[in-house]
């Protein structure tokens, strides 16, 4: 069918650039409506993922965005998008570049990343030297954390 791709959110001139890849049937209004609810609930995902790894409580952050609670909720729920001085602020305070806050990367809960890691564990489970290098790797940033 096809995806939305968040590009670059240029926070000097308050524009978030999008690339949109559809089929040219699904470019009507109500489907390009239902994909910017879903931007919104894909921003929203991303914020909350990072403020949870911070171990932050949604007042907390938003204390440190200078918004209300009230309104980060609304964020983290994709009922709206932060300002853009609301989401630089974010990015300075969690530490965190615009390209990590929109990779390509889908949000995605601990049991579908675990899922993804066994997947390619076992697609390597027949090369001992890619077993190796990948316990090497995962020791090392366990090792790390």
């Amino acid at each position: 069918i096809g995806n939305i791709v968040f590009d670059r959110y240029d926070i000097k001139n308050n524009s978030l650039e999008i690339s949109v890849n559809l089929h040219p049937n699904y470019w009507r209004k109500g489907y390009i409506a239902s994909k910017v609810m879903n931007l919104k609930q894909e921003m929203g995902q991303r914020i909350k993922r990072i403020r949870k790894q911070k171990g932050l409580t949604q007042e907390q952050l938003a204390e440190i965005m200078d918004i209300s609670s009230r309104n980060l909720s609304n964020i983290e729920l994709g009922n709206s998008f932060p300002k853009p001085e609301t989401l630089e602020r974010f990015l300075k305070k969690m530490d965190i570049t615009t390209q990590t806050l929109f990779s390509n990367d889908s949000v995605k809960s601990d049991e579908e990343l675990i899922k993804g890691i066994n997947f390619l564990i076992n697609s390597i489970k027949n090369d001992h030297e890619a077993l190796e290098r990948t316990y090497r790797i995962l020791n090392d940033l366990v090792g790390e954390l």
